[in-house]
């Protein structure tokens, strides 16, 4: 067929077009069909009923284009693979990193699934750009601006021209923003992954505790005549805590990893109780008489008694010869106290052991000019008691740490040896009803014989006094060693607390207590785990919820203004691309009509003589605005 177009040759061929041109044609011809204000016209759709409409493979082609299903269909798959990461994420937070097959690593796994749903959202989002592009130009627009839609749709330099366009408030804006922001998605979820190191239970450990003190002492052994106290392990530890610092830490855990830790666990423990009552004690001093004071020289002797809370009294000597001080005492300490005297001052009934100390430094500076008329001793009441020690043990890189919880003392049962020593109870603690520590055995045992011996030794090996430096006595005589550590301590209270805790420690070592000897605990390694961090997933699943509200406008908006589905279509461009006023279209070739279509010029989306929906140019060339 052949005919003539201003003064133009042209020949119409019949074609055969593809499916899916034949479908895009059948939609259109559908949405005319539903404007009342837009009938068609039977020359458009004479050429539509020659290709067999009817087909239902065009049909089909046709529901699915006209009704947005792939991009719905997309949207769903993006929100799927969305879910799908979250799920993978899920399952694996806080575990070891997965092995998977042929070396496949869990960041390839996501980084994957994030592809996929950055590309399934933007193919949703370039369809809706496009099909904006059409919906703008139901009034007279600028040609440039159908550019600026085309290339939003295509990638992110053009999605940067559409926002920085003064329609930039159009809703194809937010397209372009999701366009471009998806550039930044791929980094987001590479920070998602970490692989910190954190413990995981490997084995069990254990800490020494004390259920049970049995030294094996029986009460007859006692009224033998020579006591020989407790047993060699115990009084290395008195001595140790004497004479050198002790902490709880020394009881060293089993803890085969280096890092374990441990429930609150409790122990038979010894502690002290130390007042210093300097401000309460006072004094008086006899007459001075003659006395031998331990030498052949006439001596003149001065009694002194110093009254320390809880109705104790000491009582000291001083010497002088010749108006020189001689003789007399740096320190004393005596266990020969009043039986009120702890439970009154110290609140504590039923000690191991009590003592009233004096130290006289003063005294001891001034040498043969010391005097105890003028001088105020220091003084310090003190007991040591059996308790129980709540304790929180934990082990970093090898460091043990023992944390003191709470102490519990029983004022009934840790009895003191009877003036009868075969009258002597086993000592028992029960533990409180309001303790931390609900599991185990709650009764705690200290033997008799345990009970009189340590009492009787500690009485003995903590009394005694300690001469001032020229005090003259028999060459090669030896000062008691715990006097001059007592002597020489500013601190009493913090010595008696080491010797409590290195007792202590030796009661929890010693292990006579059975399956209770040992605190149950476990023991961690350091591994390798998938850490999530969520925050960065934000970005992802933002921009999925912005393409979904994105999608659900541009429907509602194509429904709304009855104008042809279109998209990104190039083929929609070509057959109702732009015509000028004298009807001049698709004839890029033709000088006339390329000086009549430029960016500048003016188009609105209309229909035709004919019922096509083409961009018209009723107006001259304008300005961009």
């Amino acid at each position: 067929m052949e005919g003539r177009l201003d003064g133009n040759d042209y020949q119409l061929r019949d074609i055969n077009p593809s499916p899916i041109d034949q479908a895009f044609h059948h939609q259109q011809r559908r949405s005319y069909k539903r404007d009342e204000h837009s009938p068609i016209q039977e020359p458009f759709l004479k050429g539509m009923n020659s290709v067999g409409d009817k087909s239902p493979r065009i049909r089909l082609l046709a529901f699915v284009y006209q009704w947005w299903f792939w991009e719905v269909l997309t949207i769903a798959l993006s929100i799927a693979a969305t879910a799908a990461m979250i799920v993978v994420l899920l399952e694996f937070d806080s575990r070891p990193p997965p092995e998977l097959p042929s070396g496949v690593t869990l960041n390839a796994i996501i980084s994957l699934l994030s592809t996929v749903v950055k590309a399934l959202m933007l193919a949703a989002v370039s369809a809706c750009i496009g099909n904006l592009k059409w919906q703008w130009f139901q009034k007279a627009r600028a040609l440039r601006d159908f550019e600026a839609f085309d290339g939003a749709s295509r990638g992110p330099y053009g999605a940067i021209r559409m926002i920085v366009r003064k329609h930039s408030l159009h809703m194809a804006t937010v397209g372009a923003v999701i366009t471009l922001l998806a550039l930044f998605v791929d980094p987001f979820i590479q920070q998602i992954i970490t692989y910190p190191l954190l413990p995981i239970a490997t084995s069990n450990a254990t800490v020494p505790r004390s259920q049970l003190y049995d030294a094996h002492i029986y009460i007859p052994n006692l009224d033998s005549g020579i006591n020989t106290g407790p047993d060699f392990g115990m009084k290395a530890a008195i001595y140790k805590g004497i004479f050198t610092s002790a902490s709880p830490s020394d009881v060293t855990p089993d803890c085969a990893t280096g890092n374990c830790t441990f429930p609150l666990f409790d122990t038979l423990a010894i502690c002290s109780k130390c007042v210093n009552v300097t401000d309460h004690t006072t004094s008086s001093h006899g007459s001075p008489g003659e006395g031998s004071c331990g030498g052949s020289l006439p001596y003149i002797q001065t009694n002194h008694t110093y009254a320390l809370p809880g109705s104790t009294n000491i009582h000291i000597s001083s010497c002088t010869s010749d108006g020189d001080f001689v003789s007399g005492v740096a320190m004393i300490s005596t266990a020969d106290v009043s039986d009120s005297m702890s439970s009154n001052i110290l609140g504590i009934s039923n000690p191991i052991t009590s003592l009233a100390l004096l130290q006289f430094p003063g005294v001891n500076a001034e040498g043969y000019q010391g005097t105890y008329s003028n001088a105020t001793p220091l003084a310090w009441e003190c007991s040591l008691y059996y308790c129980l020690n709540t304790y929180n043990v934990t082990v970093v890189n090898n460091n043990a740490t023992t944390h003191l919880v709470s102490t519990y003392h029983s004022e009934t049962g840790t009895p003191i040896p009877y003036s009868s020593l075969e009258d002597t109870p086993d000592g028992i603690l029960q533990r409180p009803p309001n303790s931390s520590v609900t599991s185990g055995n709650p009764t705690f045992r200290i033997q008799n014989g345990t009970v009189a011996a340590l009492s009787q030794y500690m009485n003995y090996t903590l009394s005694g006094q300690l001469q001032t430096e020229n005090t003259e006595v028999p060459y090669g005589t030896f000062v008691n060693d715990v006097m001059q550590a007592l002597n020489i301590t500013a601190d009493i209270a913090g010595l008696m607390d080491g010797l409590a805790t290195s007792m202590t420690n030796y009661l929890r070592e010693l292990g006579n207590s059975g399956s209770d000897s040992q605190a149950q605990g476990t023991a961690y390694s350091l591994m390798v785990h998938v850490h999530i961090r969520w925050a960065w997933l934000a970005l992802s699943g933002a921009l999925v919820v912005l393409s979904i509200g994105l999608l659900i406008a541009t429907i509602i908006l194509s429904a709304r203004s009855r104008l042809p589905v279109w998209k990104s279509s190039s083929m929609e461009t070509i057959f109702h691309g732009p015509e000028n006023g004298s009807g001049m279209a698709g004839r890029s070739l033709d000088k006339v009509a390329t000086k009549a279509i430029t960016p500048e010029a003016v188009f609105v989306l209309g229909q035709t003589a004919d019922g096509d929906w083409r961009l018209v140019h009723p107006l001259p060339p304008v300005p961009r605005y």
